[in-house]
């Protein structure tokens, strides 16, 4: 169970930083290098693969969706709120706490018992 965790972790973060490119290139790259080993042998198939100079279908897929990804995202309107207070208030705010008592203090703290005085030590 904790090796299905590690991995799904794992699979996030390689998807979350733009991994499966990397992943699905490296796929690309082996069935190119795959196919053209039995004409050109297997050292030199791997590198016309890796050199990218007649690119495979799944490697336009990984640049189409490398371009995609890297477009920056669009950032959503900020709107401005205006907090300055009018000139002259058509209340006053010393006249309206004056009217009212105190508010009661919570009772849930009243309910805890407090905490013993001194504290008890631990003796050897």
């Amino acid at each position: 169970m904790k090796r299905l965790r590690v991995a799904a972790l794992l699979a996030c973060l390689l998807n979350g930083l733009g991994g499966q490119w990397v992943v699905l290139q490296s796929a690309g790259w082996c069935k190119m290098a795959s196919d053209r080993a039995a004409d050109v042998g297997f050292v030199r198939a791997l590198q016309e693969a890796v050199a990218g100079q007649r690119p495979c279908h799944i490697c336009h897929i990984v640049e189409e969706g490398t371009r995609r990804d890297a477009k920056p995202q669009a950032v959503a309107a900020r709107s401005f709120v205006d907090f300055a207070a009018p000139s002259s208030p058509a209340w006053s705010v010393d006249a309206t706490l004056s009217d009212r008592s105190p508010a009661p203090a919570p009772t849930f703290l009243n309910s805890f018992p407090p905490p013993p005085v001194p504290p008890p030590v631990a003796r050897a």
